[in-house]
């Protein structure tokens, strides 16, 4: 989720030393890391994002259906945000990644 280039959101699995992790990044004037690393590396991780006001709740399952608490950020209080899947690799020769079923609801 993002409000402009400044203030950002995004929501991971990623790999550090070795390990998979979930995680959040947090910018806003500043960047900070949520992070849990995962007790094996499950071949899928479901992020799920809800707004929660000025806030957006970051969760994640490796079943798909028994979602934990990654984090409760401050993002925006703007009424728009732009919100999408997108992925990076800093280091290396890149990878491959598929993103299936994403879809952005409105909130009941």
């Amino acid at each position: 989720m993002a409000t402009s280039t400044t203030s950002r959101q995004p929501a991971t699995s990623e790999f550090v030393d070795g390990v998979q992790h979930v995680s959040a990044v947090v910018t806003r004037e500043f960047s900070d890391w949520s992070v849990v690393p995962l007790a094996h590396s499950p071949a899928t991780v479901w992020l799920r994002m809800a707004r929660r006001g000025p806030a957006v709740e970051v969760s994640y399952a490796l079943d798909g259906a028994t979602f934990t608490m990654l984090r409760l950020a401050y993002l925006s209080p703007a009424a728009t945000l732009r919100v999408g899947p997108m992925c990076a690799s800093p280091d290396g020769d890149g990878f491959q990644v598929s993103f299936e079923g994403f879809a952005v609801h409105a909130q009941a």
